[in-house]
């Protein structure tokens, strides 16, 4: 009875591990990239509703990433929207460049930390770096719509404000 009770309590863990496990590989299937097109003209509005950036206005850097190569997209797609972005070859140029957002496809520890040094509003193309603490905003797809998520911790480790406008229509992580 004991071996049969412990082969049924193993099956029944594996069914279950693997049923959770298939709904996050769902839930991960469902997440996609946004096109740029639309992640620039969603951020522009977002940037309407940051007080430090309606008072000062926006100055844009994207950093250039050899894993996305979407850089000249982006800053034509900004500059389309009538914000200049200027493209930066390396996360070291960050201290001696005066923008007060930096967009980036990927961030790391270090760019993040440079950003709140500096109040820049860091933001990313990814949705993990804004869950894993290493940007601020995010824009991403869910079932082909468009969704933002917001890190607060990250967002006022920068100095910056976002409406509450803004927070009902995004996904909130930190604090």
């Amino acid at each position: 009875m004991n071996i049969l009770h412990r082969t049924y309590c193993s099956l029944i863990f594996i069914i279950t591990v693997a049923i959770i496990s298939s709904g996050f590989i769902l839930h991960y299937e469902n997440l996609k990239p946004t096109p740029v097109k639309i992640q620039v003209v969603i951020f522009k509005k977002i940037f309407s509703y940051c007080k430090v950036l309606v008072k000062d206005g926006v100055i844009l850097a994207v950093l250039s990433d050899e894993a996305n190569s979407e850089n000249d997209e982006v800053i034509r797609g900004f500059s389309n929207l009538g914000i200049s972005a200027i493209e930066l070859k390396s996360e070291k140029i960050l201290s001696q460049t005066k923008c007060n957002v930096l967009y980036v496809g990927k961030s790391s520890k270090s760019i993040v930390s440079q950003c709140n040094a500096k109040g820049v509003l860091c933001v990313s193309s990814t949705p993990d770096d804004v869950q894993e603490n290493l940007a601020a905003i995010s824009i991403y797809s869910e079932n082909n719509k468009p969704k933002i998520i917001i890190n607060m911790t990250v967002l006022k480790s920068q100095n910056h404000e976002v409406s509450s406008e803004v927070l009902k229509l995004a996904t909130i992580v930190g604090e």
